[in-house]
């Protein structure tokens, strides 16, 4: 399938961002919500703009009106691809049915320009989608995407990821999540400010071990005979597995996958739960620590005898890839600044661990 972007492709939501830095404007205006991959499929090809590449969907407002977006901030005629006229006049057709003005197609020079100017912002300094973006600032680094450098920022990605957390992996989301709730720390965010549903996303809400196992059976009921043995096999790790940070991620991630072969997403919230929910599955929270509370908890030598493996297992791979230099070595000051900022609980658990 040619490389066509749109909202069922942009998983990691670098190119809904880099419209929003590019068109401030927009930042406002309609966004999708309980939207995941398995509906690209699901949905009939009169849904979409480009039927035959189940592209684009104009099935309700907020998908028109991002797939227009999308059409003219990424047309893929620009790499080599020839797109049919109608779906053009399919967009507009939608436009005119949900009353919105299509975007102003942009030219290859303008997109190149564009990008350009995304990786050298200094005309705009005042404005946070318009300066230059550092490496640690973004929450996916590996994609370039949803950078965070203040508190009013975080607070606009907190609602992009929750509007559009079934656009996402779970690891995505987990990783992105997990470094929102760091950042708002750091800048001295009230608890109350972000959304317990972040919470849940980052791997930081106590499970409740018997309403996971029950979780991960309940979808015997649906399942096919080929997946249940596998959705058995889970519920036994889950249920004598240690109940770190890190380990049920992996079993989030595990169910994520096998939801996708058995075609079980599209029972989320009606007979099952996501993976998310299954995992996560109380509301209760950690707190977040401010830097008077954390100092000297985590001490120097405790980051000298503590090993790579140890960070990786307990508290998971994102908190060691955030504590490690430029050649990817742990960084032994990082690594008591990033561990002394996490939730309290959290650092008291680990440092028993070790």
């Amino acid at each position: 399938m040619p490389n066509i972007l749109d909202i069922y492709n942009d998983k990691s939501l670098g190119g809904l961002v880099n419209i929003f830095r590019d068109n401030p404007e927009t930042q406002q205006e309609l966004m999708p919500t309980e939207l995941d991959y398995g509906e690209q499929q699901e949905l009939p090809m009169s849904a979409f703009a480009w039927p035959e590449m189940r592209a684009y969907p104009m099935h309700n407002n907020n998908m028109a009106y991002l797939s227009s977006l999308y059409r003219n901030s990424y047309p893929p005629e620009y790499e080599d691809i020839e797109v049919p006229e109608y779906v053009d006049e399919n967009l507009e057709k939608a436009a005119y049915l949900y009353d919105f003005k299509v975007p102003k197609r942009k030219t290859r020079q303008q997109i190149k320009e564009a990008k350009e100017r995304r990786d050298t912002r200094s005309e705009n300094a005042s404005n946070p989608f318009f300066t230059k973006v550092a490496e640690e600032d973004y929450l996916l680094p590996a994609h370039k995407s949803m950078p965070v450098r203040t508190k009013d920022e975080g607070l606009f990605i907190q609602n992009l990821l929750i509007k559009n957390a079934h656009t996402m992996g779970y690891s995505d989301l987990s990783e992105a999540s997990y470094k929102l709730v760091h950042k708002m720390a750091s800048y001295d965010t009230e608890p109350k400010e972000i959304n317990p549903v972040i919470y849940k996303y980052a791997g930081l809400t106590l499970v409740d071990k018997d309403l996971l196992e029950a979780s991960i059976l309940r979808r015997l009921d649906f399942a096919d005979a080929d997946s249940k043995p596998h959705y058995v096999k889970l519920a036994i790790i889950s249920r004598d597995m240690d109940y770190n940070r890190a380990n049920l991620i992996k079993v989030a991630s595990t169910l994520e996958t096998l939801d996708k072969k058995a075609n079980m997403r599209r029972l989320y919230d009606r007979h099952i739960m996501n993976p998310i929910e299954s995992v996560f599955n109380t509301t209760k929270i950690y707190g977040l620590r401010n830097k008077q509370a954390s100092e000297g908890e985590f001490t120097p030598d405790m980051a000298e005898r503590v090993t790579s493996e140890q960070i990786k297992n307990i508290l998971g791979e994102d908190v060691y890839a955030e504590s490690a230099g430029a050649e990817g070595r742990l960084d032994k000051d990082k690594l008591i600044e990033v561990i002394n900022s996490l939730p309290k609980d959290m650092v008291t658990d680990f440092i028993g661990r070790i």
